[in-house]
Formats: structure tokens, sequence, C-alpha cells
């Protein structure tokens, strides 16, 4: 993706980073994610990585914040198997919770859009098997495959 951006926009400067090192010189006009908030683990503390207030100060004043990623609700429901209602080893906020936590940093949030979008499994076990092995690795890593 950031390949392609540099291409199109050989004029801006673009970063791209691990968001537990994310640390600029000098502030920016934009900071910009794409699908990559929601995997930030609660095991590593996603409300400090993801809550806004090392880009907030990493923002110009009058800077943007722009933002896409797994809402509230956006998990397995459905098929052979809910995981909705268990611990998820994700960052999944709903727009209420983010917004708090991004004013609280004085991120000013002007759009917020939340698209109910779950991850609906209706091919039974295969496909929750294809699921898993895809996005929840983080529900067995404590597992032997034994126990898996």
């Amino acid at each position: 993706m950031i390949a392609k951006a540099r291409q199109q926009f050989p004029h801006l400067q673009l970063i791209q980073t691990d968001i537990y090192q994310f640390d600029l010189e000098e502030p920016v006009d934009v900071i910009f994610s794409n699908a990559a908030l929601h995997w930030v683990g609660n095991e590593n503390n996603a409300a400090e990585a993801t809550d806004g207030g090392f880009m907030a100060r990493a923002l110009k004043p009058g800077g943007r914040f722009v933002v896409e990623f797994g809402g509230k609700g956006n998990v397995i429901t459905g098929g052979p198997a809910s995981i909705a209602n268990i611990g998820l080893p994700w960052y999944i906020p709903s727009i209420a919770e983010y917004t708090t936590v991004l004013e609280s940093h004085g991120i000013e949030l002007t759009m917020a859009l939340l698209f109910d979008r779950p991850a609906i499994l209706e091919g039974g076990e295969e496909e929750l098997r294809d699921w898993l092995d895809m996005f929840g690795n983080k529900f067995f890593e404590k597992m032997s495959k034994d126990e898996i």
C-alpha cells in the first residue's frame, strides 16, 4: 500500500512504522492508518498504543488523524460458533469509546462511521478453522499443537 502511495504521491513524505515505535522528530500534517489499530492486542496495552496520546503529539496543530479499523461488533457471529462474548485479543472499540479516548488527548473528532460488518461464518467447521488460522492465532498461542 505504501509503495503504491509513494508512486502516486512522490511529493509527499510517507512514513511506515511500528505503532509501538512511533516517534517523529517533527510534527506532521496527517496520520493515516488503514486496517491496523484493531490488531493491536490487549496484552500489549492497546489502550496505550492506540490511545491517540503519542499520535496527538505527532500532529501539527490542526493536523488530521485519519484511521480505519475494526469497530465494535466486527467479530465472528453465526455459523458453528460465536466469539462475540469472549475476551477478544483485539482492540475493537465503539465510536463513543474511541471518541472519548481521542478527545482526552486533544484530537477533535469531526466524523466517525461504524459499518455493521460482522464476520458471518456459514461454511461450517472448515470455514471457522480457516478464519482462526488466519486471524485467531492469539486464542491458541499458549497451547501446544496437541491441545489445539
